[in-house]
């Protein structure tokens, strides 16, 4: 935040002298005359990380050797402002990749991780901002998958992590009831019929007639379901 520094020009007697910068940021307060003179360097408030220099240069006349005044300003230190987003990416069973951004305000060396092999990474290491890109295959199961990235960079106490998950296929409903037509003799007094299902799914089962009870009147898988009658008296 500096913005000027001085030094001082002794002479023991009148002599001419002049003094010039070699940066032209570094301006000087005086840059000729013949007696001791304190002189004040001017420059403005450093705002970038790097450090400046300049070197100012006196000559006194009737003295063969110049003089030398090096001034360094600091360079700026800029606090680390790192994000990566988005923390959390939903992907379906057909997709095969996502991306997340690490940005950073500034240079810092950071490193990512999968904890999945099948999800990988386009960029394990960097020390820039960048776009990540994970790839994974599609999914043919109906369970879903997911994997943690975890992302490091250097000056950032907590690691960043991205939750990735990705959708269970969705498998289209197969059901039947077999048989449909189901004929007993006038003694028998319950009969079977069965409700096949791929995956699981609501279903009820109703009689039209009260005589004929369901032993299973709904239910969400397979189901052998027995149907329950008097024997036939009539004719």
């Amino acid at each position: 935040d500096q913005t000027s520094a001085k030094f001082n020009i002794t002479l023991n007697k009148n002599a001419l002298w002049r003094a010039a910068s070699n940066n032209a940021e570094f301006t000087l307060s005086h840059e000729s005359g013949n007696t001791s003179q304190e002189v004040t360097v001017s420059f403005p408030a450093n705002a970038s990380e790097s450090a400046k220099t300049a070197k100012i240069i006196v000559t006194v006349e009737g003295v063969e050797t110049s003089y030398e005044v090096n001034i360094t300003q600091a360079g700026r230190v800029i606090p680390l402002e790192a994000s990566v987003t988005p923390s959390e990416i939903a992907a379906t069973a057909d997709q095969t990749s996502a991306k997340f951004n690490i940005t950073l305000n500034k240079n810092a060396a950071w490193t990512a991780a999968s904890n999945n092999a099948e999800f990988t990474l386009s960029h394990e290491s960097g020390n820039a901002s960048q776009e990540v890109t994970i790839s994974f295959p599609a999914n043919t199961s109906t369970s879903a998958k997911a994997a943690v990235i975890t992302v490091n960079i250097a000056g950032q106490g907590t690691p960043f992590t991205v939750n990735i998950s990705q959708a269970g296929r969705e498998i289209p409903l197969d059901a039947s009831v077999t048989p449909s037509a189901i004929s007993v003799g006038a003694d028998q007094t319950s009969a079977k019929f069965n409700i096949e299902l791929n995956k699981s799914a609501e279903w009820t089962a109703a009689s039209n007639n009260a005589e004929f009870a369901v032993s299973h009147s709904s239910g969400n898988t397979s189901q052998e379901v027995t149907v329950n009658f008097p024997a036939n008296t009539s004719e």
